[in-house]
């Protein structure tokens, strides 16, 4: 089995999270360094359009407000067509739109990362609303 499995009542659980060092070369994940930071390191170069290519994206989680919720419903009212449905929090294009709003860009700059950044900045926005931080 490799380092990131174990079993558990004989079901293989692979952990997903990664672990980075910091200048004191303890493990914090990066999900910590982003909360810390605010700043979210792309798998890869990105360039959104016209725009510059980015490395690093300004992503100020724990500076979220209402004000970025309610942007983000707003959009996703608008582009969809229609309110969000059920449980708000579990829906990944609702969580795009939350990103997109703090990052103050437009939800096509997220759903046009790759897919390894576009599920992270979701799961990140998701663990930060429900209190898995």
């Amino acid at each position: 089995m490799a380092e990131n499995e174990k079993m558990e009542a004989g079901v293989k659980t692979v952990d997903t999270t990664t672990t980075i060092k910091d200048e004191a070369g303890s493990g914090v994940s990066e999900y910590e360094e982003v909360l810390k930071t605010g700043e979210y390191r792309l798998s890869k170069p990105y360039r959104f359009g016209d725009g510059p290519e980015q490395k690093v994206l300004k992503f100020p989680l724990k500076d979220m407000t209402g004000q970025h919720i309610r942007t983000a419903c707003n959009n996703y009212e608008v582009i969809q067509g229609r309110a969000v449905l059920g449980m708000a929090e579990l829906n990944k294009n609702y969580l795009a739109y939350i990103a997109a709003a703090l990052m103050d860009v437009e939800p096509d700059f997220v759903f046009d990362l790759p897919v390894k950044d576009f599920e992270r900045l979701t799961v990140y926005v998701q663990r930060f609303l429900i209190g898995l931080a």
